[in-house]
């Protein structure tokens, strides 16, 4: 449009298309807005930048010092000793050659001869700086600084790039660890991500119409269109990591739980992370891009936060103002930390007694059903957001308000996590199970977890929508079972009945993956919106152009999350183990 037209009146014109085109039942003129490369710096955009050049500035110089003062001395030892066992072989094999000549059948002969000349002979030849090298490993074990008691030094080795990448690096695991978690987190991880390129990426797909229909029409779109209950996996192994390692501490220190200290390290593992990543992003996203796709308000909710942020500090943001949300995606946060919260109340009757504290989650279990149920009866909610009458935004805005992010209707797979680690840390990760057990429990695994994700083809489709009963039924039960499969499949393979499934998602190479899980989490949106808003033109949806595109998001996204974690996760982790005893 000509620069002399207004936003106002673009809106009226676009208003009077519409009206024209007899259209105004199912589409609206949304807010006008001309764009312009201009950015504003706001105090977020200030803090940001102050805050990371500090950490950059603290990163580089616990680099520096680590390297220097502790890595060189460590590296040169570890030289020295290399040398000394070069030496030590060399004085065994001059002995084996000495005894093998003086037990020769000619060693009359060879009393004869001169002595060996030891300084002349090849074969048995030493080096004359053996004793020196012996005298240097003695004195560079005794000059190797010990580990750091300075309150200075602490913080700058925790913020290392060698010591936090090589610890993220390390894929060795202690006896015990449920290794087949960390395939599964970094699996979930990339089909969350699958699902939200659709998401993010909708305001500017350039066939929305068309493509949509037809893609919705396929079964094979099922796992996309139904790709929410990857959030509930991690709900699971929320619940079986966090109830494991309490039960195995409990059991293993006399039964004793610093719930203090329970508490202080999540808040204190997840919130800074958390609070920088958002800050950054509201500060910096605006600045990374332009162009006609490209919003001036970056990222979309800044309002929201500038005004909510506080919300997100105290991980209420699902449920004060929850439709005014600041950084959308950070409700799963939000839940986690309130089942964290009540975690106690499931742990402590199980630690006291077994069958109280299974009587115990049993009941919040079906007291979640109940009411998961009777909202989707008295709100006649579909089973899948797909259903929902997209044309009403009520309607969509009702559903995630009153029963996706509300932790009420999403407690289920965690209660199943917390029962399935306390068992396994009973059992000390290892359920003895026949083979007629173990082939129902994959059956039944398998079929459950297809029938979860590929059930559900009238709904998606809109051919056969379910009726408001089994919906209901769907909602309260479906994300339940799917925790269920999730516990079997944890279970099963640190058992070892895991076989292939066992050997993909313990492969060592998917452990530093699923470190990254939670910067990936926090960072994939801001991702995604620069890379759909910075298009030239509507970006046009299809197989070919979506798989790349995903691919490539993917792997800039854990690229990213390697620099985040070593300067923002790692530290935190590497300050609480310096300053806190366990």
């Amino acid at each position: 449009m000509p620069d002399s037209c207004t936003e106002e009146e673009i809106s009226r014109l676009v208003g009077a298309g519409l009206h024209v085109l007899n259209v105004t039942d199912t589409l609206s003129a949304g807010v006008t807005e001309c764009r312009t490369d201009e950015r504003e710096v706001t105090a977020a955009t200030v803090t940001a930048i102050v805050l990371l050049s500090v950490i950059a500035i603290t990163a580089i110089c616990g680099t520096l010092y680590d390297l220097v003062h502790f890595q060189y001395p460590a590296w040169k030892l570890n030289r020295a000793n290399i040398r000394l066992q070069e030496v030590r072989d060399r004085r065994s094999h001059v002995t084996q050659e000495l005894q093998r000549t003086d037990n020769s059948p000619r060693r009359e002969a060879s009393r004869k001869r001169p002595a060996l000349d030891y300084d002349s002979y090849d074969a048995l030849e030493t080096d004359s700086s053996d004793e020196e090298t012996v005298t240097l490993v003695d004195q560079a074990s005794k000059k190797l600084p010990e580990p750091s008691q300075a309150a200075w030094q602490k913080v700058l080795i925790a913020f290392s790039f060698y010591t936090n990448g090589s610890k993220l690096l390390n894929t060795t695991q202690p006896p015990g660890s449920l290794t087949a978690v960390h395939g599964i987190r970094f699996l979930s991880m990339s089909w969350v991500m699958l699902g939200h390129m659709y998401t993010y990426g909708v305001e500017t797909f350039a066939n929305t119409l068309t493509k949509f229909s037809a893609l919705l029409s396929t079964w094979t779109a099922d796992v996309i269109a139904n790709s929410f209950v990857s959030v509930d996996t991690f709900f699971t192994l929320s619940g079986i990591l966090v109830s494991y390692l309490v039960v195995k501490d409990y059991l293993a220190t006399g039964k004793k739980v610093n719930w203090a200290c329970f508490y202080f390290h999540r808040l204190w593992r997840l919130t800074p992370p958390y609070m920088m990543i958002l800050v950054t992003v509201l500060g910096l996203q605006r600045f990374m891009g332009s162009g006609a796709l490209w919003r001036t308000l970056q990222p979309p909710d800044k309002d929201k936060c500038e005004t909510h942020w506080w919300l997100n500090l105290l991980y209420v943001n699902n449920l004060v103002r929850s439709r005014e949300e600041c950084f959308g995606h950070s409700w799963y946060l939000a839940n986690d930390m309130q089942f964290y919260l009540i975690t106690p109340a499931m742990l402590l009757p199980l630690l006291i007694n077994r069958s109280v504290g299974v009587v115990v989650c049993v009941t919040l279990l079906f007291a979640h059903w109940t009411a998961t149920a009777t909202l989707s009866v008295v709100n006649e909610w579909p089973p899948v957001m797909l259903g929902l009458d997209v044309h009403i935004l009520e309607t969509s805005a009702h559903w995630m308000e009153h029963y996706y992010i509300v932790p009420w209707c999403r407690i289920g797979p965690y209660i199943i996590g917390i029962f399935t680690g306390y068992v396994l840390a009973v059992y000390e990760g290892k359920l003895h199970m026949n083979k007629m057990t173990v082939l129902t429990g994959w059956v039944s695994t398998v079929g459950a977890g297809l029938a979860i994700v590929y059930g559900l083809r009238g709904d998606i489709g809109g051919e056969d929508p379910s009726v408001v009963g089994v919906a209901a039924l769907y909602n309260a039960v479906a994300r339940s079972a799917w925790g269920v499969c999730v516990a079997w499949v944890v279970v099963a393979c640190s058992s070892g009945h895991g076989g292939p499934v066992d050997a993909i998602l313990s492969w060592p190479p998917l452990i530093p993956l699923s470190r990254l899980t939670y910067m990936a989490y926090l960072v994939h949106p801001c991702l995604m919106r620069v890379y759909y808003g910075n298009q030239d033109t509507p970006y046009l949806l299809n197989d070919t152009n979506l798989v790349i595109s995903y691919l490539g998001v993917l792997v800039f996204t854990y690229l990213l999350s390697f620099v985040l974690n070593l300067v923002l996760e790692s530290p935190m982790i590497g300050l609480e183990k310096a300053f806190i005893r366990r």
